[in-house]
């Protein structure tokens, strides 16, 4: 507030003597000159005891370091670590803010006086860490810092090595429908920055497979490996194979494209499934006929194909002792590709002999080569 203005008192403040006569006017001046003059004295002391305000402490002395710059990884990621000190006479808040930049920094502590900030997006940014008293809001320092994040464009210090398939450097290939092939190109990061690179396979320009991307820190090599399943059909396929950087659309190839002859051939696996049926039994141990009526037994066998080409399968049966009509010769069936199907055979009976003598009945699943692929046992008799 603005001072009070005072005049200054006249010298003679004390009371005039009083005369004899009107004393009384006299004395009643000098109390009202009295009573002011203690109101002045009381306001000087006033004024006097508050003296001048308090001055703030002195403002937080903030460092940050020097500016950095920093590359995004293979993950568009980029971080940096900031050492900062603050100087002050009372503890401090701190606050890191990001004052221009494109795209949001977030930031994390890593422990005393140490700071992490991370970006995703290329650009200048410029970020402030500010220090404010926790006594007195009016003392407050800062200081900030210019941090560039580069684009990740590392195809000059990434220099891949020779591709190998299958564990073997040739390039001309014969493989099965649906077969896994092993893609394996050593990468070598010559430079001071963190990389990273993939495998890529295309045919007449339309992308077959692309591997995932493994990073690579500065002075090391690392097997960048694809194992893709092969979906392509049956022919002669003529594929491109290339090292690439960072993340796919966005990766730049490196070195030339290995060219690769990959023939797909497709091969049956047939094999039996489970145990088969004979004359409407699961898996019998024991099998008997009419001997008046001697009727064929039925016997049926799934058949599955694992594989991608067509194959044949059929049952036989032979018996022991031997009797007329075995052995028996099923007919070869096309089982196509990744199917199942059930294989039937008719055993006569007339030719056994009709005392209830047991028949050791072997029942076998075989390819067009005779490989067995399945066997069963049981009694079969005619009573």
């Amino acid at each position: 507030m603005p001072p009070m203005a005072t005049k200054r008192r006249p010298a003679a403040t004390k009371p005039v003597p009083a005369k004899k006569k009107g004393g009384g006017a006299v004395v009643a001046v000098g109390a009202v000159a009295g009573v002011g003059g203690l109101i002045w004295w009381l306001l000087s002391r006033r004024r006097a005891s508050a003296g001048p305000p308090t001055p703030p402490p002195a403002d937080p002395v903030v460092n940050v370091g020097d500016d950095q710059a920093v590359t995004l990884d293979a993950t568009s990621n980029a971080a940096i670590t900031i050492t900062f000190s603050v100087v002050a006479d009372n503890p401090v808040n701190l606050v890191w803010t990001r004052t221009s930049g494109p795209a949001p920094v977030n930031f994390s502590p890593l422990g005393p006086n140490q700071e992490r900030a991370a970006f995703q997006t290329p650009g200048t940014y410029l970020i402030r860490l500010t220090a404010t008293d926790t006594t007195d809001g009016r003392a407050k320092g800062f200081d900030e810092m210019v941090v560039t994040v580069n684009e990740f464009l590392l195809a000059a210090i990434l220099v891949p090595g020779e591709l190998k398939v299958d564990g073997f450097a040739t390039y001309t290939l014969t493989r099965n429908l649906g077969d896994t092939i092993s893609f394996v190109w050593p990468v070598t990061n010559v430079g001071n920055l963190q990389g990273a690179a993939f495998i890529q396979l295309t045919e007449g320009g339309a992308v077959v497979g692309t591997g995932a991307p493994f990073p690579i820190e500065p002075g090391l090599t690392v097997d960048v490996n694809f194992n893709p399943i092969v979906s392509l059909p049956t022919g002669v396929h003529i594929l491109a194979a290339r090292v690439m950087e960072g993340l796919g659309p966005d990766g730049i190839p490196l070195g030339s494209a290995q060219i690769i002859t990959l023939t797909v051939v497709s091969v049956a696996v047939l094999a039996a499934v489970g145990l088969p049926t004979v004359a409407g039994q699961p898996a019998p141990s024991f099998v008997t006929v009419s001997r008046l009526t001697s009727p064929p037994v039925p016997v049926a066998w799934p058949c599955q194909n694992s594989g991608g080409g067509t194959g044949q399968a059929r049952l036989r049966a032979a018996i022991a002792p031997p009797a007329i009509g075995f052995p028996v010769n099923g007919s070869l069936v096309p089982i196509p590709g990744f199917s199942t199907l059930t294989l039937l055979l008719n055993l006569p009976t007339s030719g056994l002999i009709g005392d209830g003598r047991g028949y050791t009945v072997t029942l076998t699943m075989q390819d067009s080569s005779n490989v067995i692929l399945g066997t069963f046992q049981f009694i079969l008799s005619r009573a």
